[in-house]
């Protein structure tokens, strides 16, 4: 039998040492049942993203912008159904300190804040029409009564269409002077300095 080098860990005394594995050792998929931890369906145990993440990690990353509980990522990405509170926090503190799962919450938290974002806010195009409709005379103004609650929306007043004109206006720069200073022939000025 001949021994393959690589690092497996040995415990012993509770320190965790480099070893060396007999060919004929464990293999991973034994140490897992030994241990009682399941492989998820459809893991590729090892396997890594483009970005260097496991499943496993991704799916870790995934829970935690979608819930915002750590823990609770961690709980939906890893088996810890054995685990105390304290280890998943522990653990999941660890995970967070990785710097490509940092970067990859980082980037789905930018692209759920992006949406969001985009769903929530008037472009500029829809605030003009907008605009347009209220100065037409053919947009409706919301009225709200005394506890917040729209009532019927009613078209808009003569003061409202007038604002709206003004800050069309004010995009269309209508409203602004400008004055062109210069002159069409160049001059030269010279300066003499005088001694005393």
């Amino acid at each position: 039998m001949t021994p393959v080098l690589f690092f497996y860990a040995q415990k012993q005394g509770g320190v965790v040492l480099p070893g060396i594995r007999p060919k004929n050792g464990p293999n991973t998929a034994q140490i897992r049942h030994k241990r009682g931890i399941k492989q998820k369906a459809g893991e590729n145990v090892g396997v890594k993203d483009k970005d260097g993440l496991t499943p496993a990690m991704s799916s870790f990353c995934e829970a935690l912008v979608a819930s915002d509980d750590v823990c609770g990522a961690y709980r939906a990405a890893y088996n810890a159904g054995r685990m105390k509170e304290a280890t998943v926090r522990r653990k999941a503190y660890e995970l967070l300190q990785n710097p490509k799962v940092a970067a990859r919450v980082e980037k789905l938290k930018d692209k759920v804040r992006k949406t969001s974002e985009a769903a929530a806010v008037m472009s500029r195009v829809e605030v003009l029409q907008e605009l347009t409709r209220i100065a037409g005379g053919t947009g409706v103004c919301p009225v709200y009564g005394a506890d917040g609650e729209e009532l019927v929306p009613r078209p808009a007043s003569l003061s409202q269409r007038l604002k709206a004109l003004e800050l069309l206006g004010k995009h269309h720069q209508i409203f602004t002077e400008s004055v062109k200073i210069g002159t069409e022939k160049p001059f030269e000025v010279n300066i003499t300095v005088l001694d005393k």
